[in-house]
């Protein structure tokens, strides 16, 4: 066998569950987790990426904060619209 104990099983997976039974569809968790983590991912104090971005910018990662954190909200606004206009989320 290839593994000696299961395989994990994935995160999106244990939430889809979990927000079908709210009356929520696993069409509207994946907009919602998309969304979240486009503002994650270049934001995250965690990950290598934006250290090697910022890096490579010569840019501290307090500046990145302070100018990039009103943009990426605002982004993630209109996505939310975009998203809700076109009907893969409702409210």
């Amino acid at each position: 066998m290839l593994w000696e104990t299961p395989p994990p099983i994935p995160q999106w997976l244990v939430l889809a569950g979990v927000v079908v039974q709210y009356g929520s569809t696993a069409g509207q968790l994946a907009v919602g987790l998309i969304i979240g983590t486009s503002l994650a991912a270049n934001l995250s104090l965690v990950g290598a990426g934006p250290y090697l971005a910022l890096g490579l910018a010569d840019v501290e990662m307090g500046q990145h904060l302070k100018y990039s954190f009103k943009w990426m909200m605002l982004m993630n606004l209109l996505m939310v619209i975009a998203a809700a206009l076109l009907g893969a989320i409702s409210f």
